[in-house]
């Protein structure tokens, strides 16, 4: 499974993977319905922000720190 270190951050689950999988594949060759687009759209920002998480807790942990945007 991933998981991020924040236990307050939604957990990218290998149930999670296998959906976002088959929802591409189904899209690939019938196509989405809008629900399933919409489904499609929220598990592919929540498994971004995951990546984007693991990201930032590498990099804390090599030594750069978080820059503050202006």
């Amino acid at each position: 499974m991933i998981n991020n270190n924040n236990e307050n951050e939604p957990k990218i689950t290998e149930e999670k993977i296998k959906r976002i999988n088959e929802l591409a594949h189904k899209k690939k060759n019938e196509g989405l319905t809008e629900a399933e687009l919409e489904e499609q759209k929220q598990l592919y920002a929540e498994f971004l922000n995951n990546i984007r998480k693991q990201v930032e807790v590498q990099l804390f942990a090599a030594g750069f720190s978080k820059k503050i945007k202006n």
